[in-house]
């Protein structure tokens, strides 16, 4: 599950406290289809990047997660890793589209399910998506996922699998306890599976990750997974990514009118996660502005839009964006705040 020290309501009203984690009392695995959703760097200088959340592939394009995984911020700041380390050898495919469930509700975890679409066909087979679900109360369940092993430990990133046993089946959640292993930090988003279909979506616990975890059932949102589904299979070649593009001049009502490497946010196209902005010279991460990394590797500028009374500024206006003071040191808070707006559970 994904929690990030933030107050959470638990069992019997009891606020719980939770922040990132693998399973614990679980085993290394190798569940191909099961992927760690990573927050994309723009940096040009980049450290390690931190998992997210984990996920279930479920079509060639389509991976479904936790939505407090997602939040509110544009879904391209994501990509997802295939593989068991994050920081061994895998495959990296950029979130081009897709969303949190319209009606989840960060404060009841009620809905707590998003489908992602992928850039590209994943390497590996789907997971089969449980339309229907038996009473699965006392049965047990694998739950897999890339977070920590311990309530306190940090070791995130390696793929674990262990099981669990449902106690409680209501019409949108499992409830289950350890048997022995549970989710913990970092899991969340990740599969409870059952003959080998996703039948749950871990969302959140106990802050130990010892007494209970619930998993909304996959079986509840079929008609939301479907129209992901299907978006990804009608989704149309959109324009390819130019850095010398007008992008404080493109105004969008969906993704489609944005171009690749750019989601719609607030009207605006933008770039892996950054607010509206348009991209200047060559920088090596020196200078008024600041230095982010193109799809290629390439360092460029990032001219912040700034919208000032009626019109909205362009990035060749005076200053590093118009409006701005330079200095470039809006980014690294900016960045922080999208991935806050994201960390709500598990």
């Amino acid at each position: 599950m994904k929690l990030a020290g933030l107050a959470l309501l638990g069992a019997c009203g009891i606020e719980t406290n939770i922040a990132q984690q693998p399973i614990v009392g679980g085993a290394l695995s190798n569940e191909p289809a099961v992927v760690a959703l990573l927050r994309r760097s723009v940096s040009c200088h980049p450290d390690a990047t931190p998992v997210e959340c984990t996920g279930t592939l479920v079509a060639p394009r389509v991976v479904i997660t936790a939505a407090h995984c997602v939040g509110d911020a544009p879904v391209n700041a994501l990509e997802v890793f295939f593989g068991t380390d994050v920081l061994g050898t895998g495959t990296r495919i950029a979130v081009i589209g897709g969303r949190a469930h319209p009606d989840w509700n960060p404060q009841t975890h009620a809905n707590d399910v998003a489908a992602l679409i992928l850039a590209s066909d994943a390497p590996v087979p789907p997971i089969a998506l449980a339309a229907t679900l038996p009473d699965l109360t006392n049965t047990d369940v694998r739950l897999v996922g890339y977070g920590i092993t311990t309530g306190t430990g940090t070791d995130v990133g390696e793929q674990r699998a262990g099981t669990a046993r449902v106690t409680e089946a209501t019409a949108a959640e499992l409830r289950m306890v350890p048997g022995p292993a549970m989710s913990c930090r970092g899991d969340s988003g990740g599969p409870a599976l059952s003959n080998n279909q996703l039948v749950g979506v871990t969302a959140y616990g106990d802050p130990a990750c010892a007494q209970f975890g619930v998993a909304m059932r996959a079986d509840a949102y079929m008609a939301f997974f479907q129209s992901v589904l299907l978006e990804a299979e009608t989704l149309a070649p959109r324009a390819p990514f130019d850095p010398a593009a007008a992008f404080c001049d493109l105004t969008c009502a969906n993704d489609a009118d944005c171009p690749d490497e750019t989601v719609c946010f607030h009207d605006r196209c933008a770039y892996e996660g950054l607010p509206a902005g348009e991209l200047g010279g060559s920088c090596s991460g020196d200078g008024p502005c600041q230095c982010i990394a193109l799809p290629g590797g390439e360092c460029r500028e990032f001219l912040p839009c700034v919208t000032e009374g009626s019109s909205t500024c362009r990035a060749s206006d005076p200053g590093c964006g118009c409006g701005t003071s330079g200095g470039g040191g809006w980014l690294a808070p900016l960045v922080a705040v999208l991935a806050l707006r994201r960390r709500r559970v598990r």
